[in-house]
């Protein structure tokens, strides 16, 4: 196993995580952080899915998320377990490839905080140190001097989950063909872990609320004179909560990584 820091690969911006490191056939460990860059850049490089297409580019078989302290703040490991209870979809591309899915990475399993400090602190560098380091956007990597060993067991299968697509035509003949277009996701998380006794995890905010508005927005258009010039369409699509990427701090969503309960969503 090598740590690889925020597992992170910039060279457009001067810094790499993996400079001087030999990841091929090896499992690569890194922290959900990414460097200090400006925001929009930041969120792009905390990406699960980035951090793990980097990892194959390298030449690594597996990963493995190492909780720190602020990541523990964040997304706390117990709720992440609870999560694991949801099974995980991906959608499926026209010739049945999942999406963020690498066949090299034989596993990607999660360190929580106090089995990440033991870790550090097996491998001579002190876990304090390391966080630190995290925290300061500075590329810290280094052999940990251990092996791994991941079993995985997978259960799939496919499911349909079809969007939901409407049209109010505009009244301008020469604008009707261009669209404004109103979009909001169908579902929540469904049926997991029971609170105060309820296991259906309803979303009235999340995104119930955003269903309803899409349901009143054509009833306003219609009554507006004059008419809207342009097309309304509006979008609502399924599968938003489960299908994606790992960690989405820019939306609503943690799902997390090491779900093999997987299953396809075909549009």
């Amino acid at each position: 196993m090598i740590f690889v820091g925020d597992g992170v690969t910039a060279p457009q911006l001067g810094y790499d995580d993996y400079k001087g490191i030999d990841a091929k056939g090896k499992i690569v460990a890194f922290a959900f952080a990414a460097p200090n860059f400006e925001s929009t850049v930041k969120a792009h490089y905390t990406s699960f899915a980035v951090k793990s297409a980097n990892a194959v580019a390298h030449g690594a078989v597996g990963v493995i998320l190492l909780y720190d302290p602020v990541f523990e703040k964040i997304y706390p490991f117990r709720e992440m377990a609870r999560d694991l209870a949801f099974p995980h979809m991906r959608w499926l591309d026209k010739q049945g490839r999942p999406n963020d899915y690498w066949p090299e990475l034989k596993g990607n399993p999660v360190l929580n905080l106090e089995a990440t400090k033991k870790l550090f602190e097996e491998s001579g560098h002190p876990a304090e140190e390391v966080f630190a380091a995290i925290n300061a956007g500075k590329a810290t990597s280094f052999d940990l001097g251990v092996t791994a060993r991941v079993h995985n067991e997978a259960k799939l299968e496919d499911v349909q989950s079809p969007n939901i697509v409407a049209k109010l035509e505009g009244s301008d003949p020469a604008l009707k063909h261009e669209y404004v277009v109103y979009s909001a996701h169908l579902d929540h998380l469904g049926i997991g872990v029971p609170e105060i006794g309820d296991n259906i995890y309803n979303g009235a905010l999340d995104n119930a609320s955003g269903a309803a508005i899409l349901l009143e927005l054509p009833r306003a258009f219609r009554r507006m004179n004059p008419a809207p010039r342009r097309s309304i369409m509006i979008l609502a699509v399924a599968g938003e909560e489960e299908v994606g990427d790992f960690p989405e701090l820019g939306g609503d969503t943690l799902p997390p990584p090491g779900r093999h309960e997987s299953a396809g969503i075909a549009f």
